[in-house]
């Protein structure tokens, strides 16, 4: 499991801080300020990227309250 999120790093450790039980169970967290993600959503690169990690699993499924980004990577 991944996270992929529009937030940058800072933020996100901030926003997660008190669920890190939680958030110690993802594989992975791209955000948006990380290397590899140019474009924000919509744009498709934090998935895309996110997607990398995994070393292109045969299977993806994205849980999103924006689909656009999602659909954007084909995912």
């Amino acid at each position: 499991m991944a996270v992929a999120t529009s937030s940058s790093r800072s933020k996100f450790v901030i926003k997660t801080r008190a669920h890190s039980d939680l958030f110690g169970l993802f594989n992975s967290v791209t955000c948006r300020d990380d290397a590899g993600v140019g474009k924000g959503k919509p744009a498709p690169d934090i998935f895309l990227e996110a997607h990398r990690k995994f070393h292109s699993p045969e299977q993806c499924l994205v849980i999103e309250d924006a689909l656009r980004a999602a659909r954007n990577a084909k995912i």
